[in-house]
């Protein structure tokens, strides 16, 4: 399991549920990490579930994992996802959910990964977080909490809260229409959408840096 307490996180956001699943911190034993250049394969290090990236430029990372929600009978499934960068030169961080393992995927050809099942994407440069066309400043508590339901049948539901400082307490979250953003909610972004599914025995969450340039006094680092 990964290094959220769950019990608080899910209860402040509404989610205590026995059937939730929560994923396992990044590792070498638990994600498949994919480098689109051989030349920085090393140039990336994991203490206690943190992912730390630096001095690297034009590359493309993948951590990838399957998610046994039929094997577990898993309905709900919670990505507590933890960022923070230096970084002058603009990367993006992509959140993915495909019926499609990435050994099948070019690595180099990340469009291929998009269409799938859900793909939030992360735009940063400059110490501003681009969540579309919402932006906030980077500090050390940046929370994208995402919350996906699969208790009807091929249809995932997704709840995604972005949350800069996590000891705050959280307001009260309005009705909100599919795939739009609360607006008014200045200190959270709120996102809700639904998506087609067809495979419940193969899905697999992938999360995808694309980096321009990145120095050696930089870093991206993401935690579960």
């Amino acid at each position: 399991m990964g290094n959220i307490n769950i019990s608080n996180i899910s209860c402040n956001y509404n989610v205590c549920l026995d059937d939730l699943y929560e994923v396992d911190w990044f590792s070498e034993k638990n994600w498949k990490i994919y480098i689109s250049n051989e030349e920085y394969k090393n140039n990336y290090s994991i203490k206690k579930g943190k992912f730390i990236l630096s001095n690297m430029k034009d590359v493309n990372i993948i951590l990838n994992k399957k998610i046994n929600i039929n094997e577990k009978n898993i309905k709900n499934l919670l990505l507590p996802f933890f960022f923070n960068f230096k970084s002058k030169i603009e990367f993006n961080i992509l959140i993915n959910l495909s019926n499609n393992n990435n050994e099948t995927i070019s690595i180099n050809n990340i469009n291929n990964i998009q269409n799938n099942i859900f793909t939030f994407n992360i735009k940063c440069f400059e110490n501003k977080i681009y969540l579309n066309d919402i932006i906030f400043e980077n500090n050390n508590k940046n929370l994208l909490n995402i919350f996906f339901n699969f208790e009807h049948k091929n249809i995932l539901s997704s709840k995604i809260v972005f949350i800069q400082d996590n000891n705050k307490e959280k307001k009260d979250i309005k009705e909100i229409n599919d795939y739009k953003e609360d607006k008014e909610d200045k200190e959270n972004y709120i996102l809700q959408k639904n998506n087609l599914y067809y495979d419940n025995e193969h899905i697999y969450l992938n999360i995808i840096i694309q980096i321009n340039k990145l120095d050696s006094d930089e870093y991206i680092k993401l935690n579960l």
